[in-house]
This record gives structure tokens, C-alpha cells and sequence, in this order.
């Protein structure tokens, strides 16, 4: 049962992920030609060295790469610009800083994302760990802001915070004092902040790409739900004790903190779902030749399973999301008693995985969501202890 739901998850996870659209857009090519398209828009984290495209909506998929296209965008929301310009390749690692204070140079041909488009424009590039912003204006063309980290000798970690001069130098409103300059972070939010103050400063339109970006995190759900949820013991040494509490239906409270992240079109996002749950279960064992033995189960605990999330888009309200993760159990007044025989066993910690498939519609949602074995008595070396639920859960996003 485990491995078909991971296996049946994993699928339809690969799959979904697959399906990106393609959207209308631009391709400007080596000879300044502006060709209206369809790109095929992934949500690019890293900056891309080609994209798919097709001239008719169903047309033959194509490629454009930095050997034959200036410049591509996606309506209103994203653009890319070619530029050969000098990168700072230093390491950001505090492990692997650099003694030198000067930014290790080296020219390349990439595609820069456009952040802000006016008489002064700022631009992103980003490769695995590296990140690094560019500018350019009327007169100047694209180069880097640079903005080292570098160890000197022993007195510890510095900063080359160079671009704020070339602010002050190159993009500069007559209202924009040196204290201004000096407080900004080598940050989007910060820098885009200053180039949209410069080019109002200056009364020039400009174009700002991170409007389409800005976007809810963090969200709240309140998730209370039904439980089925199965308890047995097996005993190593003998059967006497081995007992089978069966399916029982309990409930659940739960609240899931979901951080979107910000690459793929926010599709994948991280969770966290402290759930207060309870299970509780009564047996005889009757055996030949032995007296009858009642057994009690008592199962109250704190899971906080967290995890992976991918959503994909039914309509504009609606999504499916798929779910998978582990879950960290914190039990409290839990145990197993044989009455007859005075044993009185604690219900320890066991951890176990989840995989779950739901739909969420506005603020509403529902989910089906399996728990996978766990070992509640992993402290006894000679019991085997299962107990695994289905669960039904519904939402409500708070904010």
C-alpha cells in the first residue's frame, strides 16, 4: 500500500509538474525583428539560456537561444534582455570567501531578467547560489552593481559594497542624499525600490516587472477532519498477547502553515500541521487454556506532519494539490494495559510519512490523506506495533 501511493504521488506529480502552458509573447531576433509568439513560460529560478516557443498557438515548438534572439518577455509580467557583460563569479560561501577585495571579473553572454525598464533599468541574473544585479541608463550600458563578501587576514568577514558609488555616480536624483545610498541593501526589494524613486524622481514612464511577482507567502488553514485509523501488537515470543484493536473513527484538529515558493508559478510550496489526534481501542483476547485478557489502548498525541506541496490550476478559483512529507508524532497520556495483568506500556514517538490528494476552492478546501505505519512501542525490541489512518480533512484559509 506504501509504495503504490508513493509511486501513484511521484507520477502524478512528474506529470502535472510537466504541463506548463504556453502564454503569449515576444521574441526580438538578431536583426531587430520583433516576432509575436507563444513562450513557453516555466517561472524560470535559474536565468535560461533558451526557451521553447511557437509561432501559432499550436504551431511547431522552436528554440531560441543567446545565439539567435536579443530579447524575449511574456506579456506584461516578465522579460529577458541579452548582454554580454563582466560577472563577479566570487563565492557568497562563508567557507570558500575570497582574500581579494576586487570582484573576480570574467565576460559572458547571458540572458538578464528585467526588473525595471526606464531612463535607468535595473536587471537580475541568477545561477544556483550565485546572485547578481545589474544596471544600465541613457547614457551607460548594462554592467554589474557589485557587492563582495571577502575575508581580510584575521579580522574577519568585509564588504565591497562598490555599487552603492555607482549609484551615487550614475544614478542619482538631485532629492537623494549619500545617507539614502548608504542604507540599501544589496537586495531586489531594495534596489527596486530605488530605481522606481529615481525614474519617478526624474518624471520618466518606466515599466516595473516585479508588480506580476508580488504575491501572499504565507497563508493559515484551519483543518479539522475525520480519522480511520488501525492499531495491532505482534508479539516476537509469543502470540498469547497479540491483539488486533481494529478500524476505529476519531477526529482531528489541525492548523497548516503553507509558504509558497517563488519559482515554477508558485506551485510548490512548503507546509507544517501541528494536528491534535486520538485513538482509542478495547479487546479481549481469548486463547485456549488461558483466561480471557482485556486490553486497552489509549492514543492521544501532537503530529506535526510537514512536507511538499504541488498545486496546479483547474480554473481560476480551483486546484488541485498533491501532498507528501513526513510526520513528527509528540504523544502525551498515551498507553497499552493489559488489565488481567497488570502491564501498563507507554506509547513512545513514532514517526512515519504521509501522501495526501485534495482540491481547494477560494478559502475552502478537502483532502484525503494516508498515514503510513508507525511504530508506537519502537522502545520494546521484542513487539511490533503498527497503527496507520486514512483521513478526510476540510479547510478554511484563515488569511
Amino acid at each position: 500500500m506504501k509504495t503504490i501511493i508513493f509511486l501513484l504521488l511521484t507520477t502524478i506529480s512528474i506529470t502535472s509538474f510537466s504541463q506548463t502552458e504556453f502564454e503569449k509573447g515576444y521574441l526580438i531576433n538578431n536583426n531587430g525583428q520583433r516576432i509575436n509568439c507563444y513562450i513557453k513560460d516555466n517561472d524560470w529560478k535559474n536565468n535560461p539560456a533558451k526557451v521553447n516557443y511557437r509561432i501559432g498557438e499550436s504551431g511547431e515548438t522552436k528554440v531560441a537561444d543567446l545565439k539567435n534572439t536579443k530579447a524575449f518577455g511574456i506579456g506584461n509580467k516578465v522579460a529577458y534582455v541579452r548582454a554580454v557583460v563582466d560577472i563577479d563569479y566570487s563565492s557568497g560561501d562563508v567557507a570558500a570567501l575570497s582574500q581579494k577585495r576586487d570582484p573576480e571579473l570574467k565576460t559572458d553572454t547571458v540572458f538578464l531578467k528585467t526588473l525595471i525598464k526606464g531612463v535607468a533599468s535595473l536587471y537580475y541574473y541568477e545561477n544556483g547560489s550565485l546572485i547578481r544585479y545589474f544596471y544600465s541608463t541613457s547614457s551607460k550600458p548594462i554592467e554589474q552593481l557589485i557587492y563582495k563578501e571577502y575575508i581580510n587576514g584575521n579580522k574577519g568577514i568585509f564588504k565591497n559594497r562598490d555599487f552603492t558609488a555607482q549609484l551615487w555616480e550614475n544614478v542619482r536624483c538631485s532629492e537623494t542624499s549619500i545617507n539614502i545610498i548608504k542604507t540599501i541593501q544589496y537586495k531586489a526589494q531594495d534596489l527596486s525600490d530605488y530605481f522606481r524613486n529615481y525614474n519617478a524622481c526624474v518624471n520618466k514612464a518606466y515599466t516595473d516587472y516585479t508588480l506580476s511577482e508580488k504575491k501572499k507567502l504565507f497563508s493559515l488553514t484551519f483543518a479539522p477532519g475525520v480519522e480511520r485509523g488501525s492499531m495491532s501488537i505482534d508479539s516476537r515470543e509469543t502470540n498469547l498477547i497479540d491483539v488486533d484493536f481494529g478500524s476505529k473513527f476519531n477526529y482531528r484538529i489541525g492548523l497548516e502553515l503553507n509558504m509558497l515558493l517563488p519559482f515554477n508559478h508558485y506551485r510548490w510550496s512548503i507546509f507544517m500541521e501541528p494536528t491534535y489526534q486520538q485513538y482509542s481501542g478495547h479487546e479481549i483476547i481469548e486463547r485456549t487454556y488461558y483466561l480471557p485478557r482485556d486490553v486497552n489502548a489509549e492514543y492521544k498525541s501532537l503530529e506535526i506532519p510537514m512536507g511538499l506541496k504541488y498545486h496546479f490550476q483547474l480554473n481560476k478559483k480551483t486546484f488541485l494539490f498533491l501532498r507528501g512529507g513526513l510526520v513528527v508524532d509528540i504523544p502525551f497520556s498515551s498507553t497499552i494495559t493489559y488489565t488481567n495483568e497488570d502491564r501498563l506500556y507507554k506509547i513512545l514517538s513514532g514517526n512515519s510519512f504521509i501522501a495526501g490528494i485534495g482540491v481547494q476552492h477560494n478559502r475552502f478546501s478537502s483532502e484525503f490523506r494516508y498515514y503510513g505505519n508507525r511504530d508506537i512501542l519502537s522502545s520494546s525490541m521484542s513487539w511490533d506495533t503498527k497503527y496507520s489512518k486514512l483521513s478526510f480533512i476540510l479547510g478554511y484559509r484563515i488569511f
